[in-house]
């Protein structure tokens, strides 16, 4: 029998009963948390009428107890908060009862797809490529990217050509992401917010709703999740930087990152963040990254792999094909499918080198927990049905941790992702294939065209290990990502690993709120600070510190004064 009690009401209920359909599994989700946190979500004394408006759009896709927490405090400070909801309004009465002033179903967008089937035709018949259907906007929104992602995510495909299979493939998606880009707009329009506070924006209607908001000059706000378990990214966009990943660096901020004082302290710092988030297996915790995984000595990953140890060892980092594949990057490549077949047909013919494709670890939790192949996989055993002995696949559900690989690592290759930050401050040589938040900034090799690409490949041998000008570079970017960047919050605590958190699932029950007062919606440093930021900064990055200023950093992040600059 579960604890029937105040204090186990909740999880305990939750587990006991959640087997029926799933009306009564959201029944029971709410009674949940309405048990456990009745006291502390009490009336809202603040007006909404006398506040600013704010669009709080996809809150579950991050923890709910964190995100009802977030509305509780905008709320508590006189917003109006206006809460976007799922297909089928299942978090209505959740958002209400932390005192969201109102909520937008999306259901209301998908009404209207029919009716655009002849546009989308159009617009589809109009482009030659698939790579021009992804320029295509309507009304200002970036429809062909968005509808593209979109597609290859629900499908879980790498690629899509655009013959008489893939048109109509892409005509239905098209179709609904025209009727999701009214929708939008309708939705700006109507609602004539101040600010939107978005978690996911590359998909479907998402996609759709961000790129209405900062084209309409709606202060528009991103949170994404950090490598660690705790916090979150904070970036603030408009129609200047929408190119840019919430986890990139704005000019400002590596400004601030090359100037500021640096020192061994701080070196070791980021070394104890580069290691102690895989010791722990919380990198990255939200997407599973390093749950299962545990350290290996050099020599067991030598051995595990079958690697020859008179020879350099490149590791090729794969992007799962069908993640945001069109968006934050700019790639030499027609997307993350080509660059992988066309990397390893070039591992393939170097065997000087002992080249190591790891699959993402992300794989699982992208696929909502499903058991099925990577993409990657699959089309790596229809290119190359039999690969030569110094071509090895590291698979995304091996037990070793990425931490054990950097020790016998001598290059890394990517297109755009994170382990190129953790490589290149450890000195190692990092062949980018693409123009992304990190390159071209003086610690990455990036080749200006496939060709170049591809001769860097046949010539890796010659690479030589960064010098400690470039390695402090990386040291510097990855010290204001990983350790300037993340928003920390201590009054809302959640894990990923709970054995009740389902992949994908709508209500985690995953957090623990922290506060013992409705008075300290206000008052919590934490939620104070998230604010803050929301309400009174115009900076582009949050940035809850920054070595050697001169006065700290203010609540707004507008000024931001480095001692002797």
């Amino acid at each position: 029998m579960p604890d029937f009690s105040e204090k186990g009401a909740g999880r305990g209920l939750y587990q006991w009963l959640s087997r029926g359909n799933r009306a009564a599994r959201d029944n029971l989700a709410y009674l949940s948390f309405f048990l456990r946190h009745r006291q502390l979500f009490g009336d809202v004394n603040a007006d909404p009428a006398s506040g600013r408006r704010v669009l709080f759009v996809s809150p579950s896709a991050h923890v709910l107890e964190l995100n009802l927490s977030l509305v509780r405090a905008l709320r508590a400070r006189g917003f109006a908060v206006v809460v976007v909801d799922t297909p089928a309004n299942r978090l209505r009465r959740f958002v209400r009862f932390a005192g969201a002033t109102a909520s937008i179903p999306l259901h209301e967008m998908a009404s209207g797809a029919t009716t655009h089937t002849g546009a989308a035709q159009a617009m589809i018949g109009s482009c030659r490529t698939f790579e021009e259907l992804l320029e295509c906007e309507w009304k200002g929104i970036r429809v062909g990217r968005i509808a593209a992602s979109t597609a290859l995510r629900k499908l879980n495909l790498g690629d899509v050509i655009l013959d008489a299979a893939g048109r109509r493939l892409m005509l239905p998606k098209l179709a609904k992401t025209l009727s999701g880009a009214d929708w939008a707009r309708n939705v700006v329009d109507t609602l004539r917010p101040d600010i939107a506070i978005f978690m996911g924006t590359e998909y479907s209607p998402y996609g759709e709703l961000f790129d209405a908001c900062f084209t309409s000059g709606v202060d528009t706000i991103v949170r994404e999740v950090s490598h660690r378990p705790d916090s979150l990214f904070l970036k603030r966009y408009s129609a200047e930087n929408t190119g840019e990943h919430v986890t990139s660096l704005s000019a400002m901020t590596w400004h601030l990152a090359r100037a500021m004082p640096w020192s061994e302290r701080m070196a070791e710092r980021l070394r104890s963040e580069l290691t102690n988030g895989y010791q722990v297996r919380g990198w990255y915790s939200a997407v599973r990254t390093q749950s299962n995984t545990r350290l290996a000595s050099e020599s067991e990953v030598r051995e595990s792999l079958g690697i020859d140890p008179s020879k350099p060892t490149a590791f090729v980092f794969a992007h799962i094909p069908f993640d945001a594949p069109f968006n934050w990057v700019k790639p030499l490549f027609r997307n993350y499918q080509q660059w992988l077949i066309e990397t390893v047909r070039a591992a393939t013919e170097n065997d000087r080198v002992n080249w190591v494709v790891k699959i993402h670890p992300a794989n699982a939790a992208k696929l909502g927990g499903r058991i099925t192949e990577p993409v990657e996989v699959s089309v790596l055993r229809r290119e190359f049905p039999a690969l030569p002995p110094h071509v090895k696949i590291l698979s995304d559900r091996t037990h070793i941790s990425t931490l054990s690989l950097f020790g016998v690592m001598d290059y890394c290759l990517t297109v755009r992702g994170t382990i190129g930050i953790e490589a290149a401050a450890r000195g190692i040589p990092v062949i980018t294939a693409g123009e992304s938040r990190y390159s071209g900034l003086g610690f990455t090799i990036d080749p200006a065209s496939p060709a170049e690409y591809k001769q860097r490949l046949r010539d890796i041998r010659s690479i030589a290990r960064l010098t400690p000008e470039q390695q402090q570079l990386a040291q510097r970017y990855a010290y204001a990502l990983l350790l300037m960047r993340p928003f920390v919050f201590q009054s809302v605590t959640w894990d990923y690993d709970r054995p009740e958190k389902k992949p994908n699932s709508l209500y985690s029950l995953s957090g623990n709120i922290n506060l013992k007062s409705t008075l300290e919606w206000k008052s919590a440093p934490d939620l104070a600070a998230f604010v803050d930021w929301i309400a009174d900064s115009a900076s582009e990055d949050y940035l809850s510190s920054v070595p050697g200023a001169a006065a700290g950093v203010d609540s707004s992040h507008r000024r931001l004064t480095l001692q002797g600059q």
